[in-house]
Order: C-alpha cells, then structure tokens, then sequence
C-alpha cells in the first residue's frame, strides 16, 4: 500500500509542476508516478470547475486539500 502524500507534498509537488514535467517534478517531490498523476488531474478539474463558474482561480488550499468523500482523513498529516 502506498502511503498517503502530505499537503506539503502536494503544495511542493504543484509548485515544480508549474515548471517541470509531471515524472520530474514527482520525483523531486518524492511521490510515485501515479499519485503525481491524480493530485494533478484534480488540481486540473477543480480549475476546469471554477472556471466553468465563472469563480476566481483556485487557492493552492483548494487545490491541495483531499477530495470530499475519498476515505481519507481530512486532518492526517500522514
């Protein structure tokens, strides 16, 4: 089982994604490949959302906080 990011991580894996390829910036970040993947595809369709809304652009708190029913403890920091 992998083992869940931090919203540090994900916080500094977003960051370099904005100037590295997504299989760099994970590694640098130090997460696998496919969770990289999603924190990604959320951040994008959160973005999608907003937009849709006509709402300003997401915070990087939005953008990293966990997805509403996804199992995960909102408040772990494991």
């Amino acid at each position: 089982m992998a083992l869940k990011t931090t919203e540090i991580e994900r916080a500094i894996f977003l960051t370099h994604l904005e100037y590295v390829p997504l299989p760099k910036a994970a590694k640098k970040t130090g997460i696998n490949r496919k969770t990289a993947t999603n924190i990604k595809l959320r951040a994008t369709n959160l973005e999608g959302e907003r937009l849709k809304a006509g709402l300003p652009p997401p915070t990087i708190q939005e953008l990293i906080r966990r997805k509403e029913g996804s199992g995960a403890n909102p408040m772990a920091q494991t």
